[in-house]
């Protein structure tokens, strides 16, 4: 089994609140801080169940000159610290602003100076944060700390290129000492977003693991644009469980929606999946952007950043918008449930992630690193839609972990030493699935690992070239036999009946470019016969097969050509299972691909491998996973991410005890975006 984890900040501390700029001057709310309106957006705000806000210490207005902070600015800092006490509120007090809402905000007297690497800029910046911490540190509803707003966004303003990462972590360890230096004890961490390279491939300088020892949290901000629902709304959530690399707490920063881009009915429903999701990936803290929208129209940011003004979770005079309604609704769950003393289940499947995503390996690009982040995403998507909950396990964490199932997702590359270790996996009882990929560019496309010392497979691939996928347009709905999406099979029987598509599994749209795979045997719970089509998407070099000749392995599913798409080896008690086609890649770039029918081959794998799945829905469209309470107390949440109404068949037990959402019983009815949480 694998711990997934879930790590909370001293003394337990769940952190539900916003971050906070005054609808009466936003980032200048300083030069004239207007106590009643502040007063009355904290009250706003708590009395929705918030009680955390993180605020801003607008740099240019604190430090004018060098070797000097402001005594009354900081006084200011230390009333607004008491008045947040005064509604039951905590604070965050935030340094170096810095970057705000689309703008570069910079001390005056810089010029130019590298904020990483310049020692007297160090100087000053230590000196600064000294200075604030110094004034808050005594306050009782002082409850953390951030170094700066986005760094990243503004340190980089005039560098070509990130800085790097020896530099940032020299600069975290001598602000964070600032910090302590001063006397403060409360959780420190940088406010970067993280944004680098063990979360999206792309190196910013800014790397979890080596600030872990600098940093008490991780603070992922995360405001994804998107061509697929799911993908969107799960964005999130990927980036909490991504995060968790550090072995830290992981706090969701910053996260909302503006009201210019989407009905607030709509960002409403953002958030709904957010919180469920992102806890149910291990966050133990929200602070959302931003507590309220600005009637600022000739004001910096906002004249020339619209959509700035529109994030709020109330209007510029006060009154709750829908999103700060489900904030409310989110703090009465984490009470109901006592989320303070509860833990993430355990798995039966992993899903490797490559140390190319977030390894400083030689001569590694971009092209290698950032597609392990998105197809590992669209793969734990796949997953979760077959209510297998993965934990998400590093290539450089494997070690010892034990699993029924490890999904090894378009495996370009890995190690070499880690398919020696996952055959030995293999070999003491587990199942092994792997899909080819030979990238999304030209760069050394191909397996980087012997398809015969792996799978027992024999390579046809010509040196140099790649084996094009032929697909073929999809028929009309019900050509095939099969059922689309939610399609039934009888509770406990076979998933598939004989010829045609496989029950559950979604039927393509007619005409859409697909690759059909047929059953020669039975797989998991997919019988002879049956059929599965996936979509095809990406470049030309993704868009491609490894040609094979079965060797020692045995063809369980073949394409229309002919072609083995499917094959097993027999290792010891146990399997390795090769896709020759990087199906989690077809679906991850393509536009609305979930639900992708991945999930299903997923599912037949679980069965395959004999994972225990105690709580499920027979549709992919809405998820399941379970939390457990140190009482033993255990709760399932479901998730519909996506915007249809779902019905759906549950199995699995229940008590009577509903915390959110319709009564379960034999079914399940999830509107759009709808969560529903009950009692085991």
């Amino acid at each position: 089994m694998l711990k997934r984890s879930l790590r909370r900040l001293p003394g337990d501390r769940v952190w539900l609140g916003a971050n906070y700029w005054s609808a009466a001057g936003g980032p200048f709310m300083w030069r004239d801080f207007d106590e009643a309106t502040v007063r009355r957006e904290l009250a706003v705000l708590a009395d929705h169940g918030l009680d955390t806000v993180r605020n801003f210490c607008f740099w240019p207005d604190l430090m004018p000159r060098p070797d000097f902070v402001d005594a009354a600015q900081l006084e200011l800092q230390v009333r607004f610290a008491r008045i947040a006490d005064e509604y039951g509120i905590g604070v965050i007090p935030t340094f170096l602003v810095g970057h705000m809402s689309g703008e570069n905000y910079d001390v005056p007297w810089r010029n130019g100076r590298d904020l990483y690497t310049d020692g007297w800029m160090l100087g000053q910046q230590a000196f600064y944060i000294h200075a604030v911490t110094r004034a808050l540190k005594d306050e009782p509803n002082v409850v953390g700390w951030l170094i700066s707003n986005e760094m990243p966004q503004y340190a980089d303003e005039f560098r070509v290129g990130p800085p790097d990462h020896d530099d940032v972590l020299a600069w975290a360890r001598i602000c964070t000492q600032a910090v302590r230096a001063a006397g403060a004890t409360q959780p420190v961490s940088l406010g970067d977003g993280a944004w680098g390279l063990e979360v999206s491939g792309r190196d910013n300088g800014f790397r979890l693991r080596e600030l872990r020892e600098t940093i008490d949290f991780a603070g992922p901000h995360v405001y994804p644009m998107g061509d697929d629902a799911t993908r969107l709304l799960l964005r999130h959530a990927w980036a909490c469980e991504l995060s968790q690399t550090a072995g830290l707490p992981v706090i969701l920063e910053e996260f909302g929606g503006t009201s210019t881009f989407s009905s607030d009915r709509h960002i409403a429903d953002v958030y709904r999946v957010v919180l469920a999701t992102s806890l149910l990936a291990g966050a133990t803290g929200w602070i959302a952007w931003n507590n309220t929208d600005f009637d600022l129209p000739a004001q910096q940011p906002y004249r020339f950043r619209g959509y700035e003004v529109g994030f709020g979770l109330t209007t510029p005079t006060g009154e709750p918008k829908p999103a700060l309604r489900e904030l409310r609704d989110f703090r009465a769950l984490l009470d109901a449930v006592d989320f303070g003393r509860c833990s993430r289940s355990s798995s039966e499947v992993g899903l490797l992630i490559s140390s190319y995503l977030d390894e400083d390996l030689p001569m590694t690009v971009r092209e290698d690193s950032v597609p392990v982040a998105e197809c590992g995403f669209q793969s734990w998507i796949s997953a979760r839609a077959a209510d297998l909950a993965p934990a998400v396990v590093r290539e450089r964490e494997l070690g010892a972990q034990e699993a029924r199932l490890w999904l090894v997702p378009c495996a370009k590359a890995l190690q070499l030493p880690t398919w020696a270790a996952l055959r030995d996996r293999a070999a003491a009882g587990a199942t092994v699935y792997a899909s080819y990929f030979a990238g999304v560019d030209i760069h050394q496309r191909g397996p980087w690992w012997r398809p015969d010392e792996v799978f027992g497979v024999e390579s046809e691939l010509f040196y140099g070239l790649i084996d094009p996928v032929l697909p073929h347009p999809a028929p009309a709905a019900g050509a095939g036999g099969g059922a689309g999406v939610g399609g039934r099979a009888e509770a406990g029987g076979p998933a598939g009946g004989g010829a045609g598509s496989v029950a559950g599994a979604a039927t393509p749209a007619e005409g859409t470019p697909v690759v059909t795979w047929t059953f020669e045997r039975d797989f998991g719970d997919i019988p002879a016969g049956g059929t599965l089509s996936f979509p095809v998407g990406g470049s030309e070099h993704t868009r491609s097969r490894l040609p094979v000749s079965p060797g020692r392995a045995t063809v369980v599913a073949r394409d229309a050509e002919g072609h083995p798409a499917l094959l097993v080896t027999e290792v010891g008690a146990g399997r390795m299972v090769l896709s020759t086609i990087p199906v989690e890649a077809f679906a991850a770039y393509r536009p609305n691909a979930n639900p992708d029918p991945t999930w299903r081959l997923y599912r037949a794998l679980a069965v395959l491998a004999g994972v225990t799945v105690e709580v499920s829905v027979d549709d992919p469209r809405i998820m399941v996973d379970t939390i457990e309470h140190e009482s033993g107390a255990r709760y399932a949440w479901l998730v519909n991410p996506g915007r249809e109404s779902v019905t759906a068949r549950y199995s699995g037990p229940v008590s009577s005890v509903t915390l959110s959402g319709e009564p379960v019983g034999d079914e399940v009815t999830l509107p759009s975006c709808g969560v529903g949480v009950v009692r085991l």
